[in-house]
């Protein structure tokens, strides 16, 4: 628990030290020149040597669960992606990002504005290095997961077999939609 709680708090002085730094640290500024004399160049040297500490004090790897980052603003993605590697791009650190692709994709095209040569998608293959695609769930999955949904909530006498194939349908299978439905008809008729 203390190691966790720590990792918490290095991860949150690090966004909070890039938010408060990177305007100060632009070529050119007094403010970078006395940053990169006092650090030796590296003016995220301790940063990394803390979370290096982190990693060694477990004697395992560190892992960082970043989900819903297509929820974030595109300037957000960016930050997310500019602490992942400036900041904690340390051995032991392994980052397991929960998104969706093509709307990452837009987001970071938005903020950066590439041209048609340069695609976002390309930005993202030197960000992300092994990905995983979750696949959609089927009829079946998403039935069941209905049915679990209606057992639980107390409602599964309220919708037959039609209903449930209806309701599973017009959520095209999709576990969030399934569950928002039904919680907004709990709230609303329960």
């Amino acid at each position: 628990v203390k190691v966790v709680g720590g990792l918490l708090v290095a991860a949150g002085w690090a966004v909070a030290l890039l938010r408060s730094t990177k305007s100060s640290l632009l070529v050119g500024s007094p403010r970078a020149a006395t940053a990169l004399l006092r650090t030796g160049g590296d003016p995220y040297r301790r940063i990394r040597n803390r979370f290096n500490r982190l990693v060694d004090k477990t004697g395992r790897n560190v892992l960082v669960f970043v989900d819903d980052l297509d929820r974030c603003t595109p300037d957000g993605v960016l930050e997310v992606f500019e602490a992942m590697k400036l900041y904690m791009n340390v051995e032991g650190f392994v980052f397991v990002v929960g998104y969706d692709r093509d709307i990452v994709a837009d987001l970071v095209d938005e903020s950066k504005g590439y041209s048609d040569s340069i695609r976002s998608q390309d930005y993202l293959e030197k960000i992300i290095q092994t990905t995983f695609r979750i696949p959609r769930s089927n009829r079946t999955q998403a039935k069941k997961l209905l049915q679990d949904c209606l057992e639980a909530s107390g409602t599964s006498g309220l919708f037959g077999d039609d209903e449930q194939i209806l309701l599973v349908e017009r959520n095209a299978h999709n576990p969030r939609r399934i569950k928002r439905f039904l919680n907004g008809f709990v709230l609303s008729y329960g």
